[in-house]
């Protein structure tokens, strides 16, 4: 059935703009451009913006809106409908299976009517392997509370450094993907000032005063890995690698027996990992080193076997990608 308009549908303008395909001086344009330049015609292209500021853009949206709201109106009831058929289907309050940490289970959980996670833990009190019920319950980070009042709202990277008294987290407020760095001091509850400010959302402890974390370029791509000793200002902090590569992104993290900390550059086709070794002695002022240099085509990721080893899974020699390698720590 046909709706009543009032709003008639918004019709972008058409601006001539060419856009050009192949070898562009001055810009990666991958690994073999064309070296013969085609130019296709994009009308719409005026709708690129990048800085999301130019109110013809931001005009035409909100028309978009209006006319989405208004088109979609009628609907409002079976939407609802929908919605409520779905939730409940869903357990809203639920705990996430607790992972022990040393003198701590840490987990999370959610409550019914709230949009957001709790981190939480209690104490181990003897060779338990999941939580006691009777055990106090201690709420590290209630997302809920970051929330309040703001339109978007995504945490990542909770977690607590080695002597379980600090605890650090990403929080983006905005839904451009780029996050603030967070660190609080648990008992009291107070926010250190070691805040750093447009970072991307990985933050990792390397031992209890000093964290990892990376940065991003104008494209919003992670390429930078920095490390912050608490108590100093962040314009101190200490860059250990750039990934100039606009093909590869720069991922950071832990081994799963906290010993190492990764840092592996990738693309679709080429991967490279570079590690420190966190318990060796300078550990968290130490260098990156390099695992396997990148080589076109050749991809591999990491894991510390807990003991002397790397294991590697890797696609070389053609092999599907797979554990097929294991490399041997001495240090």
């Amino acid at each position: 059935m046909a709706s009543i308009t009032t709003i008639p549908p918004p019709i972008g303008e058409k601006l001539n703009h060419d856009v050009i395909f192949g070898a562009v001086e001055g810009q990666n344009r991958g690994l073999k451009p064309f070296q013969q330049q085609r130019t296709r015609n994009d009308p719409f292209f005026w709708m690129r913006d990048d800085e999301r500021k130019d109110e013809k853009v931001l005009a035409h949206l909100r028309q978009e809106n209006a006319y989405s709201e208004q088109e979609l109106g009628p609907l409002a009831d079976l939407r609802k409908t929908l919605y409520d058929e779905h939730i409940s289907h869903l357990k809203e309050t639920d705990d996430r299976a607790a992972c022990r940490h040393e003198k701590f289970f840490y987990y999370t959980r959610t409550v019914k009517g709230k949009s957001y996670k709790l981190h939480c833990r209690k104490p181990v009190t003897g060779d338990e392997r999941i939580p006691l019920d009777e055990a106090q319950e201690e709420v590290l980070l209630d997302e809920n509370k970051l929330g309040e009042g703001k339109s978007h709202c995504d945490v990542r990277s909770v977690s607590v450094n080695k002597s379980h008294l600090l605890l650090s987290y990403a929080v983006d407020y905005t839904g451009d993907e780029v996050y603030e760095m967070v660190v609080v001091e648990i008992a009291s509850g107070v926010t250190l000032p070691d805040s750093v400010k447009k970072i991307a959302g990985s933050v990792a402890w390397g031992d209890d005063s000093t964290l990892f974390y990376l940065t991003q370029d104008a494209q919003l791509r992670p390429y930078r890995m920095w490390r912050h000793k608490l108590g100093t200002d962040s314009t101190t902090d200490v860059q250990l690698f750039e990934e100039s590569d606009e093909m590869f992104w720069l991922g950071m993290g832990k081994s799963s027996s906290g010993r190492f900390m990764f840092a592996a550059s990738g693309s679709s086709e080429t991967s490279e990992c570079h590690f420190i070794d966190l318990k060796a002695e300078g550990a968290c002022d130490a260098q990156l080193t390099v695992i396997q240099p990148r080589t076109f085509g050749l991809r591999y990721d990491i894991e510390h076997d807990g003991a002397t080893g790397f294991l590697v899974w890797t696609n070389k020699d053609g092999k599907i990608f797979n554990f097929i390698a294991y490399i041997v720590y001495t240090r």
